[in-house]
């Protein structure tokens, strides 16, 4: 497990905060500096590789409501999900610590029950997969995925549950999230405190990255972009200032090699 200290100021401030708000910063402040030894020791070996690479899958759903036989929808998103943990287990073989997908924005359309179904089965066979527990991958989920179908939230919960204690690899799902949304919940959040006089009134990079609901991954180094989509859709909006773009033509089913090929690219950048 990992151990770390915190800050005095930490200590102080919990002082006027809830029991479930001090877990949660103890929890944050414990993965930042988590993340911070990440990328000093990966610093220290000249690492050509990115640290945390991000994947734009929101073609996934339009490309799943293409297809109008139920059955050919469900073996279309069981392929896919597939494929993600197979550019997964290809990212931690290359030791890439961090990896993000992209899947769901934010919609006023019920999710079909093909893709309740498959999402549902695909996080709970996460939550008890040898491979998982095996390379210690914690498991997180950003964005409003609470107002999911309360199948999916129980399986989601699940999975958090049974990899909160694994530090060495970072697998993020992203449903359901919205960059411009996750700002604004995060300005909400400093204002709150600022007006409750919890912190110092001062609005600067370091504070309202300290309020996000990412504030405790590294910044993205890379982003591949499969199924010909070209643009980000607001992944990581505050922290994908000088991310490297690959857009690539070729569905997401090109997997692997979409990845070498991204990788060399980033290498050559």
């Amino acid at each position: 497990m990992f151990r770390g200290t915190l800050c005095p100021d930490c200590c102080l401030r919990a002082l006027s905060l809830s029991v479930h708000q001090w877990h949660r910063e103890v929890y944050r402040a414990m993965v930042a500096l988590k993340m911070k030894r990440i990328k000093d020791i990966f610093v220290q070996k000249k690492r050509r590789l990115p640290l945390h690479i991000g994947y734009n899958c929101t073609a996934f759903r339009r490309r799943a409501l293409a297809l109008d036989d139920p059955g050919e929808r469900s073996s279309f998103i069981r392929s896919y999900l597939q494929q993600i943990e197979e550019v997964h287990a290809s990212c931690v073989a290359k030791d890439v610590p961090i990896l993000s997908f992209l899947l769901l924005r934010p919609t006023k359309n019920a999710l079909d029950e093909p893709m309740v179904q498959s999402l549902t089965a695909f996080f709970e066979r996460l939550a008890v997969s040898s491979s998982i527990a095996e390379h210690q991958v914690k498991i997180s989920v950003l964005g409003k995925w609470y107002d999911l179908p309360s199948k999916l939230v129980d399986a989601i919960k699940l999975m958090l549950e049974e990899t909160k204690g694994f530090d060495r690899h970072f697998l993020n799902f992203c449903l359901f999230y919205d960059g411009q949304d996750e700002l604004v919940d995060g300005m909400h959040l400093l204002l709150t405190k600022i007006r409750h006089e919890r912190i110092e009134p001062e609005v600067d990079y370091a504070s309202i990255k300290e309020h996000l609901s990412s504030s405790y991954f590294l910044p993205p180094d890379l982003f591949i972009i499969p199924d010909d989509r070209r643009r980000t859709d607001g992944l990581f909006l505050w922290d994908s200032k000088n991310t490297l773009l690959f857009l690539d033509e070729r569905p997401f089913e090109a997997g692997k090699a979409a990845l070498e090929d991204a990788l060399a690219m980033f290498q050559k950048r």
